[in-house]
């Protein structure tokens, strides 16, 4: 028996093999980019986190930076003022508390002119989203501690403990930095001492009072009261 092959029969099937050899060359299988595919959403979940915890560790980092700077502002008005605390004018010019207004008699200390803003940046603590931008907190993230009048930080009697500012939820409850959904107590914030350190403190939380009317327990490394 004879069998016929014709050129043409040969030179279609060499064509289909290049054809063939060029997909699995100059492409991917399926196959393939499923496995690419999955390996990036391997590292995708392992970098996001360590990226997410960075962005925050930077954000509180800029956070106290910005509270030694209120915190050596306020020691500098002290200095300038025999040694008391900032207390407002009156009759009152901004219709509020010291504990918010007193950025009002201390940001040109630290090179602040003219009307409080939310351009404010070392009263901004970059996680906080909210109070900076508001009128209300005079454009602050940050809380004054001190009485309403002035207060000789010479007679403070725990410097080390007693806050001087500290971070708006450490007054009100809950934190920026480690936000809680349901317990409120033991929330980390930021605060600064009549000493002049900053630290990164559990702030103490009794029922559904807001933190800055309950005084702590002495385990805490804080207190409110100055005269303490």
């Amino acid at each position: 028996m004879v069998f016929s092959i014709s050129t043409t029969t040969v030179i279609g099937a060499v064509s289909r093999k290049r054809a063939s050899t060029r997909t699995v060359q100059d492409g991917f299988t399926l196959a393939e980019l499923l496995v690419v595919v999955t390996t990036i959403a391997i590292l995708a979940s392992i970098l996001l986190p360590a990226l997410s915890k960075a962005k925050a560790t930077t954000k509180r980092a800029s956070c106290t930076s910005n509270l030694r700077q209120v915190g050596l502002a306020i020691r500098m008005y002290a200095d300038d003022h025999r040694d008391s605390s900032p207390s407002l004018p009156q009759p009152n010019p901004f219709g509020g508390k010291v504990q918010v207004f007193y950025k009002e008699l201390v940001k040109g200390y630290v090179g602040l002119i003219g009307l409080s803003s939310a351009n404010d940046k070392v009263f901004a603590c970059p996680a906080d989203a909210v109070y900076h931008k508001e009128p209300g907190q005079d454009f602050s993230s940050y809380r004054f501690n001190g009485p309403d009048y002035g207060y000789f930080l010479a007679n403070v009697r725990s410097p080390a403990k007693a806050v001087l500012v500290g971070e708006l939820t450490a007054f009100i409850g809950n934190s920026w930095h480690a936000p809680q959904i349901q317990n409120l107590s033991n929330a980390l914030n930021t605060v600064t001492f009549v000493d002049g350190h900053v630290s990164y403190v559990r702030i103490f939380r009794e029922g559904s009072n807001e933190p800055r009317w309950s005084e702590p327990p002495a385990s805490y490394d804080y207190q409110w009261l100055w005269s303490r």
